[in-house]
């Protein structure tokens, strides 16, 4: 770019202004200003749309498959209607003792269109709910639940046992249960050893996961739901088929 040097009349004046306008340094000067220019736009622009399409992701979230199930599976509940939103906040807040309002849990179920985002303290709380520590435990089984993988031989996925499959969980310090499927995801507890279950309880599990803990969303003893229950919380459990 050029400048102005000496007087506005001074005939050197002017030819210094010429020259400077036609310098080659000044011209690339100008020309990386101008590139630089249009990328800081086109990053600008592309960094908006991004920051757009995370929102809309984020802003209609829903409940997964593996998440609604368990829901289902712990309220006894089929929803396919609204109302029965009403009776999952009543039972969340039973059993918990948080309370979760009507209009998120139908906007995390599908029932309405909502453009909030969910605090991830009521997420904890539905994970609590369904038997676990918090929302990014519950988020671990989740994600196992959508692989595309078969399982490995350090996992199984309880609804594909046979009715009758025998399983013995251990876990520290010297916890052992021996339990038997009985269907829909439950065990019928046959033999335990220094575990707070029981035998003859039953109780409703997704998935046995070497290493981590048993996730127990319902124990039913005597006919009467005891809520849910953890084993190997700080090391996880060993299982093997019987």
């Amino acid at each position: 770019m050029a400048r102005m040097v000496g007087a506005r009349n001074d005939p050197k004046a002017i030819k210094v202004v010429i020259l400077s306008a036609n310098s080659p340094f000044d011209d690339a000067k100008l020309g990386i200003y101008l590139l630089f220019s249009k990328f800081l736009v086109l990053f600008l622009v592309v960094f908006q749309e991004f920051s757009l399409s995370l929102q809309k992701i984020q802003f209609t979230m829903k409940f997964s498959p593996y998440v609604t199930d368990l829901l289902k599976q712990k309220s006894n509940r089929d929803f396919r209607l609204s109302g029965d939103c009403d009776y999952l906040a009543l039972d969340i807040e039973s059993v918990t003792g948080e309370h979760i309002g009507v209009n998120t849990l139908k906007r995390l179920l599908g029932f309405i269109d909502d453009e909030r985002e969910p605090r991830i303290s009521t997420l904890d709380v539905i994970a609590r709910y369904l038997g676990f520590d918090n929302w990014d435990v519950l988020s671990v089984y989740d994600a196992r639940s959508n692989s595309f993988f078969e399982p490995s031989t350090e996992e199984i996925r309880v609804s594909s046992l046979a009715i009758g499959q025998r399983l013995q969980i251990s876990y520290l310090p010297d916890r052992q249960i021996d339990m038997e499927y009985i269907g829909e995801n439950r065990f019928r507890i046959l033999k335990s050893m220094n575990s707070k279950l029981k035998a003859n309880d039953e109780i409703t599990i997704t998935h046995v996961v070497q290493s981590y803990p048993l996730l127990v969303s319902e124990v039913v003893r005597d006919g009467k739901s005891l809520g849910s229950f953890t084993a190997g919380k700080a090391q996880g459990i060993r299982f093997k088929i019987l």
